[in-house]
């Protein structure tokens, strides 16, 4: 009976399991019931101890049975069980092995089934990439799970593995009494030079196994006569210079702090504003000055050049190239006129409502500084024949609203009439099936229409429903869109 001692109350073991084990036991081994009454004696603990040195001597098993049932009843709750193993995570250090056999314990005590026990041992490894990739896995028996775990040593690095392959680590950690090659001695305190490369943030050693290490996109430049090889960096928002670079150029002292990829924070107290060459066209380059170990390469060009001047990056089977813009579709940039944009006239808005009654939503006052804005906006839509004069019934209040870039844009609140609106559902496209019928072309295009809401018409029935009210200061009661 070694390993089955029970303490319900604690719940390591269900009193109805302990019993059925020491029946399976007495079956077994033909063991007598004076023999198993004496040798439970020794094996109970916790409260069951005490519960039996409270109780007189019993002269069967069947009599020890009943009374231990009375007071450890065999009820065991599944729901408090899966509780328990959802909260159950595996401790540092604690073996892959030795945590999957802790789970499995604590699962077919409270009758868990397999699968459920499965997901609790790969939700609780604390390793988020091993347990995604295990959970990919669909392992049809908690044995195969512990097929897989064997093969893996138990450690705080990330664990690697693909579908229907041997599981196996990938480990990123350097010994701390190993650095090149030598025994015995502190990496601190080495005086050799670090074989791989140490990161600037974490101070941690990369692997060099593990490092995807692509071909960086370079160009030679020239600034006051001398030839750089020069980094193009899209990711970066400004473009920087080694300090050796710059020592015989003209700086200008500058207050700048750059935050960085990882949060790493960068400041430069000078920079150079000059023309730069590249591919025989001159440029003109704000470049700032940074020491010499935190940029590996003599210059680094960022998007304020790029951008600037109409550079693109071009991936070419696996090469990249940095090309200016060859294509020019001559789109103007210069907004256009509301009053020269045009008409939908395939469709008309319609507007169905629910209520009888007119719909009237709440009056907003016009400040009078706004007034004479307001004013002009109004007047440029009658004059544009975007609104027209209206006595609808109908009437939402008008006000306005700061743009971004400190203009003002005239909203109505049509609240009031969309609770009464009568709702159009139409069917949400297939996203992948969208995507797919990019495939195989060039060039994609994004149109933004300028003013798009008074481009699309209102049906004639629908126009009173759009009424909106303003102030005195204007000949014009109400107005309605066209």
């Amino acid at each position: 009976m070694v390993g089955i001692s029970p303490d319900p109350v604690k719940g390591t073991i269900t009193s109805g399991q302990f019993i059925m084990k020491i029946e399976e036991l007495k079956q077994n081994y033909k063991w007598p019931e004076v023999m198993v009454l004496v040798a439970i004696q020794h094996k109970l603990k916790g409260m069951a101890k005490l519960w039996l040195d409270a109780q007189p001597v019993h002269s069967s098993w069947s009599d020890f049975v009943q009374a231990f049932y009375v007071d450890f009843p065999t009820g065991y709750y599944t729901a408090e069980v899966h509780k328990t193993m959802a909260k159950r995570k595996r401790k540092f250090n604690e073996d892959y092995v030795e945590f999957y056999y802790a789970m499995v314990t604590m699962g077919r005590q409270g009758a868990v089934d397999d699968l459920s026990i499965i997901t609790h041992i790969i939700s609780g490894l604390n390793d988020n990439s091993l347990s995604k990739t295990l959970a990919a896995i669909r392992f049809k028996s908690s044995s195969e799970l512990l097929t897989a775990l064997k093969n893996l040593k138990a450690t705080n690095n990330p664990v690697v593995m693909s579908m229907g392959t041997t599981p196996t680590q990938q480990v990123t950690k350097v010994d701390s009494k190993v650095n090149a090659r030598l025994q015995g001695k502190l990496a601190a305190k080495c005086s050799q030079p670090q074989r791989k490369p140490r990161s600037t943030s974490c101070s941690k050693l990369a692997d060099e196994g593990t490092r995807n290490e692509t071909t960086p996109v370079m160009k030679i430049i020239e600034v006051e006569g001398k030839r750089f090889n020069a980094f193009i960096d899209t990711g970066s928002g400004c473009s920087f210079i080694r300090k050796t670079a710059a020592n015989s150029m003209q700086a200008i002292s500058v207050q700048k702090r750059f935050i960085g990829f990882g949060g790493c924070k960068v400041e430069a107290s000078e920079k150079v504003e000059d023309n730069t060459v590249m591919e025989k066209v001159q440029r003109q380059a704000t470049l700032y000055i940074v020491e010499d170990q935190l940029l590996p390469y003599d210059v680094l060009l960022g998007r304020d050049v790029l951008q600037e001047y109409g550079f693109r990056i071009v991936v070419d089977d696996g090469v990249y190239q940095i090309n200016e813009g060859e294509d020019n579709f001559n789109i103007s940039k210069e907004r256009e006129d509301i009053c020269d944009i045009g008409r939908c006239k395939g469709i008309e808005m319609s507007i169905q409502v629910t209520a009888d009654k007119p719909i009237v939503g709440k009056r907003y006052q016009v400040p009078f500084a706004q007034r004479s804005t307001l004013t002009d906006i109004l007047r440029k839509l009658l004059d544009c024949g975007i609104i027209r004069s209206s006595n609808s019934p109908h009437a939402a209040s008008v006000l306005l609203v700061k743009k971004s870039n400190g203009e003002s844009r005239m909203c109505v609140d049509f609240r009031t009439l969309n609770e009464v609106t009568v709702k159009k559902n139409y069917i949400m496209p297939v996203v992948e099936e969208q995507l797919s019928r990019l495939a195989g072309n060039k060039y994609y295009t994004t149109l933004d229409m300028t003013s798009g809401y008074y481009q699309v018409p209102l049906a004639e029935e629908s126009k009173q429903y759009t009424a909106f009210l303003t102030s005195n200061f204007l000949d014009i009661s109400s107005i309605a869109t066209v």
